[in-house]
């Protein structure tokens, strides 16, 4: 009642045809290779595991510095040019992306501050000829009373100096 298990095999010798039989209780004859299956699922289970950490760690190795560059040009994208990126130290192509979005960032924050000196030269220049032109108007009128009083931007004062000087001048000469 015992499982055993059997192979046959002819073998020739002597001119004579012989039949070989191996018999053998089944559990013994195959406690080896149960041993070696059990060891392979294990090592199979072991290298899966493995290999999921790996690819983890490569995975984040690539998308942390993407991600860095990702926040940096929405940063840059929202109007904020202050800050680094910090993949633009690494040696890598990552780092070279960093340092191509710091030179951006940088570029990009001159730019804003060069718009925003000629905004401020235009809203200058709009003051003073806003100034000069009611001066100028009242002149026409024959007002000869009127001064300008308002200061002027640096670069601009001189302008009306000389003109409150010169209606003066026009005053006492009439």
């Amino acid at each position: 009642g015992e499982r055993i298990s059997a192979a046959t095999s002819s073998v020739s010798f002597g001119g004579t045809t012989w039949g070989l039989v191996v018999e053998g209780d089944r559990d013994f004859l195959y406690q080896s290779v149960h041993k070696t299956a059990q060891n392979l699922i294990l090592v199979s289970f072991l290298l899966t595991i493995a290999t999921c950490v790996a690819g983890v760690l490569v995975s984040r190795a690539f998308t942390r510095p993407l991600i860095s560059v990702e926040n940096s040009l929405k940063s840059i994208s929202a109007g904020q040019f202050e800050g680094e990126v910090e993949t633009a130290t690494r040696e890598d192509e990552f780092g070279s992306i960093g340092r191509i979005v710091n030179d951006l960032r940088a570029k990009l924050g001159a730019a804003q501050a060069q718009e925003e000196k000629e905004k401020q030269n235009t809203k200058e220049q709009n003051f003073v000829v806003e100034r000069l032109t009611t001066g100028l108007t009242k002149l026409r009128e024959g007002d000869l009373t009127f001064n300008i009083h308002d200061v002027f931007p640096e670069a601009y004062e001189s302008l009306r100096v000389d003109f409150n000087k010169s209606i003066e001048t026009l005053n006492h000469a009439l």
